[in-house]
């Protein structure tokens, strides 16, 4: 980044920081931000900006007993069982996509062995555009997938709180989210 860059986007960067309603988010703004343009200035790494209760602290947001929980980047699922155990098993509908076939299928084993209810599986990733992918997951080359996007496959069914953990293509899975977002304004 240079001096430019901040002219030209000093206003968005400003009017960003004011999106966030607590303080620790405003904090966790700004440091990420300080991390991204210079390693002199910032004060805490990315690893000190983790908070307990990773995706569900509730000293942030309020859980309630009628979320439609969608996890983009379901993994195994132990992040669904996380948010099981915060709402207290209380939740109207989960929606668990995952783009690995081999983690997938480990997801609809844990899901199956731990009799969730109320929950549908994709095995699709989610992404700014539908489109067949290849990847590699853990020396496998090669693999492939489908990306989907969510307004076309939730945007007609209610969204409360959005998780997205999928390797740096959150940005792609905002924007086809942006339906569903600006429409139902769910928690992410």
């Amino acid at each position: 980044y240079d001096k430019q860059y901040f002219e030209n986007n000093k206003e968005r960067i400003v009017k960003s920081f004011y999106l966030f309603e607590d303080y620790q988010s405003k904090e966790v703004y700004v440091e990420h931000f300080l991390n991204k343009v210079s390693n002199k200035n910032n004060i805490k790494s990315f690893c000190d900006l983790q908070t307990d209760g990773e995706y569900f602290n509730t000293d942030l947001l309020d859980i309630t007993d009628t979320e439609y929980f969608v996890d983009c980047g379901a993994f195994t699922g132990d992040t669904i069982m996380d948010f099981i155990k915060k709402c207290k098993n209380k939740y109207k509908l989960i929606y668990a996509f995952e783009l690995d076939n081999t983690i997938y299928e480990e997801l609809t084993e844990n899901i199956k062995e731990c009799k969730v209810n109320n929950i549908k599986l994709y095995n699709f990733g989610v992404g700014e555009e539908e489109k067949e992918i290849i990847y590699s997951y853990k020396g496998n080359k090669n693999m492939k997938s489908k990306l989907i996007r969510l307004d076309d496959i939730l945007s007609e069914h209610k969204v409360t709180f959005i998780k997205m953990d999928i390797e740096g293509a959150e940005l792609g899975a905002l924007k086809s989210s942006v339906k569903i977002i600006k429409e139902q304004a769910p928690k992410l």
